[in-house]
């Protein structure tokens, strides 16, 4: 979970709040993970680059698990003054559909 929270703030922009209530974990559980997860990165010196083909399609279904929260904060913001983030919503379709061009076999 550290991993989808740590993602959904630095790729998705979402706020500690917000990807609280998308997991249904108290803020400040989520702050913590964010911050270890960061730590651990940092510490073990991570990479950027394509997993290994026998974690690809583990890491594909984390990045469809990101998408589909980054819709449903668009579709039903959870703060703020606006019921949609028309932005979100459509740059998880967008990504979703790269995905799926990517990775047929994959993504269902």
């Amino acid at each position: 979970m550290s991993q989808i929270a740590l993602t959904l703030r630095a790729v998705g922009g979402l706020s500690t709040a917000e990807i609280a209530r998308a997991l249904l974990v108290p803020e400040p559980t989520i702050a913590q993970r964010i911050s270890r997860a960061k730590q651990r990165i940092k510490a073990s010196g991570a990479r950027f680059e394509p997993p290994p083909p026998a974690e690809f399609e583990q890491r594909v279904a984390s990045v469809l698990r990101v998408l589909y929260l980054i819709f449903n904060e668009g579709y039903t913001a959870s703060s703020g003054s606006q019921l949609y983030r028309i932005e979100l919503t459509a740059e998880a379709i967008r990504l979703t559909g790269s995905c799926t061009l990517c990775c047929p076999n994959t993504v269902r």
